[in-house]
């Protein structure tokens, strides 16, 4: 297997170390390839210095002049974008497979499939816990007939905190949770879930609740 397919590789297991226990713990991440733990020093030293992640993009591109290999640059650039911005791994994936030469995307992909084949299922076990419920109280629902519009419940659930959207899933029947998942990426359905249950209580859903529909209906 070439370095390119193991830098990519060592970047998904990276990635799903920031997601389970947070980017500090990539300080202390094996990276095995000095190039690629350089430039993850370097990425860490630049947001230490409230450089947005854009600009820091911008910086890291210009490393370009010191690697041998232009693929190896941009595989590394390419994926600590994705980790430190808390992209979906899955545009990560595809992302660094569309990187790597056809041939070399099998192997890529053949290699990853015990990193993340949990992935999949922990969305399901997500959506299920919300699919398969009642509505947290009869001034919590909310009907489906106020969800038709798919562009307005787009622009609506783009305005409400994690918190907030976790508090209407709460609220809703499973049926109206369908419904409004669909327009959840799934990385955001994760972090929507991972929300405390703190003042979470019936009159902050139906708080939650009713900011969502007055948005609906702007």
């Amino acid at each position: 297997m070439g370095k390119e397919v193991n830098i990519a590789v060592v970047l998904i297991r990276a990635y799903k170390v920031s997601q389970q226990q947070g980017l500090l713990a990539l300080r202390e991440f094996d990276f095995k390839f000095e190039e690629l733990k350089w430039m993850a020093d370097k990425m860490f030293d630049l947001l230490h210095k409230n450089i947005h992640i854009s600009q820091a993009y911008e910086i890291l591109q210009n490393y370009r002049k010191d690697f041998k290999e232009e693929s190896i640059h941009k595989l590394i650039v390419s994926g600590l974008m994705c980790i430190f911005d808390g992209q979906n791994i899955n545009y990560l994936i595809e992302l660094l497979a569309s990187i790597l030469e056809e041939n070399n995307r099998d192997k890529f992909m053949e290699e990853i499939k015990g990193i993340v084949k949990n992935d999949t299922d922990t969305i399901a076990e997500i959506k299920k816990k919300y699919l398969e419920k009642e509505p947290f109280s009869i001034n919590t629902d909310i009907p489906l007939e106020s969800l038709l519009s798919s562009v307005k419940m787009k622009k609506a659930l783009e305005k409400m905190t994690g918190k907030e959207i976790k508090g209407i899933l709460i609220g809703m029947s499973g049926e109206s949770a369908e419904k409004v998942m669909d327009f959840i990426d799934e990385y955001e359905l994760k972090l929507i879930d991972e929300e405390s249950y703190e003042d979470i209580d019936e009159q902050y859903i139906i708080n939650a609740k009713n900011k969502f529909i007055a948005c609906i209906n702007e």
